[in-house]
């Protein structure tokens, strides 16, 4: 009988600590989701002013950078497919050298993920 209390008290005490480790990350999933936003929102300025400068390996970077943080955000993920194209398409046309259709794509982009 004493071995069994035991067992059922190891038992109540994982199941305590798993649930405790459980809401821990959760809570902090939810708030890195808003820097990441912030993160890649602000990439994306910074592509898209280097897009007007005509300064394509600048854009390429932040571009790169806005890509590999939005793949992290959490949400609406029709949304963010949404508005990763818009970045791909937008990186495409920026790298053919068209500022014009970049900055259009960019500018979609930024609408779409300042809506997050």
């Amino acid at each position: 009988m004493n071995l069994f209390k035991k067992n059922l008290t190891v038992c109540v005490f994982s199941l305590a600590f798993l649930a405790a480790t459980g809401t821990v990350a959760a809570e902090q999933a939810a708030s890195a989701a808003p820097a990441n936003t912030a993160e890649v929102i602000s990439n994306l300025e910074k592509a898209l002013t280097e897009v007007n400068n005509s300064s394509f390996a600048e854009a390429r970077l932040h571009l790169k950078t806005a890509r590999t943080a939005a793949e992290s955000l959490t949400g609406d993920h029709a949304k963010i497919a949404q508005a990763l194209a818009s970045v791909v398409q937008g990186q495409i046309q920026a790298n053919k050298g068209n500022v014009k259709e970049s900055a259009a794509q960019l500018s979609n982009a930024l609408v779409l993920f300042k809506a997050l």
